[in-house]
């Protein structure tokens, strides 16, 4: 793993030797850019938030077909986030039991907490933030703590689910492109973006 550093690591739950999300916790160490797909049998609430605490930016179930497994590697190499459809319901649903957050949505975000959220969906580290940004991981921690707050959740992972159940991945390119509320907004369409606004003369 630490010589190859693949662009996409595709994982089970159970695994020979060490689980699955034991192995996802060791690749975001050793190769922070590389996105990890978890394709299993199992749906339980512990599983899928600990592969997305540990940094999987896809989950996928074996009842899935060969070709929608093909897919979702392929969006998961563009740094997109991909859930089985029984996968997206649940968050969904932790969300309306307030297990992972309570507040909605996204607009009191600012642009730069707004960008550094929607990198995290795509499964980087903050070491890989911090490179992608230009920015020092002091500043990134405190952005965190900032989103944090604003979606009243606790833990990196709350903040992830949050983004993964509201598209926010599809933000990440439009930090300048708007307020946050405009870039939720745009998050709902799959690749239209509003054109720029004209700059005053």
């Amino acid at each position: 793993m630490g010589q190859l550093r693949p662009d996409v690591l595709v994982l089970d739950i159970r695994m020979p030797e060490v689980s699955g999300i034991e192995v996802a916790r060791r690749a975001g160490e050793i190769s922070p850019r590389t996105r990890i797909l978890a394709i299993s049998a199992y749906d339980d609430d512990e599983y899928v938030l600990a592969l997305m605490q540990a940094g999987a930016i896809g989950y996928m179930l074996k009842t899935a077909s060969s070709s929608q497994l093909v897919d979702a590697a392929e969006r998961v190499a563009k740094r997109e986030s991909v859930l089985s459809p029984e996968i997206a319901r649940k968050v969904a649903r932790l969300w309306t039991r307030g297990k992972i957050g309570t507040r909605e949505p996204a607009e009191g975000l600012t642009r730069r907490e707004l960008r550094i959220l929607a990198l995290a969906v795509t499964g980087l580290r903050n070491t890989a933030i911090v490179e992608t940004l230009g920015i020092s991981v002091r500043t990134v921690q405190g952005h965190f703590r900032g989103i944090y707050s604003k979606l009243g959740v606790s833990s990196r992972v709350e903040a992830v689910l949050f983004g993964l159940s509201h598209d926010l991945a599809t933000a990440r390119k439009g930090e300048d492109q708007g307020s946050a509320g405009q870039l939720v907004s745009n998050s709902s369409r799959t690749a239209h973006h509003d054109p720029p606004a004209r700059s005053k003369q």
